[in-house]
């Protein structure tokens, strides 16, 4: 890996990848491109929907920023409803749904250490 240096990334520089119907990401800070190997950063944005969509990693803790909007997130055999504002840790295995049952997209900043890419 080369050297690492302050960098800027601008959102609307990175291509949005679709994860499901409903869910868009935009990977802002990764291994690969910025070679940050402590830490991944980026936005999804979540469509309302009546699916949820599930994650879970072992090793890697994920914390959730709500910008905009409100979402549902079921850890195991919890509920928790997070709106603007709300910050959310998620520890790594702990498995986790996420749901927008509003009529606008929830858009929604995310870190993960330690990076998947």
């Amino acid at each position: 890996m080369g050297k690492k240096e302050a960098k800027v990334v601008n959102i609307k520089d990175i291509e949005s990848v679709t994860l499901t119907e409903s869910v868009r990401v935009r990977r802002l800070i990764t291994k690969s491109r910025e070679n940050s190997d402590k830490i991944m950063f980026g936005v999804v944005f979540v469509e309302p929907s009546n699916k949820p969509i599930e994650w879970k990693y072992n090793i890697e803790d994920e914390v959730y920023f709500i910008l905009k909007g409100k979402v549902t997130i079921y850890c195991d055999d919890r509920k928790i409803e997070a709106k603007e504002g709300d910050a959310i840790y998620l520890p790594a295995g702990e498995k986790h749904k996420l749901i927008n049952e509003e009529i606008e997209t929830a858009t929604i900043a995310y870190a993960l250490s330690p990076p998947i890419q």
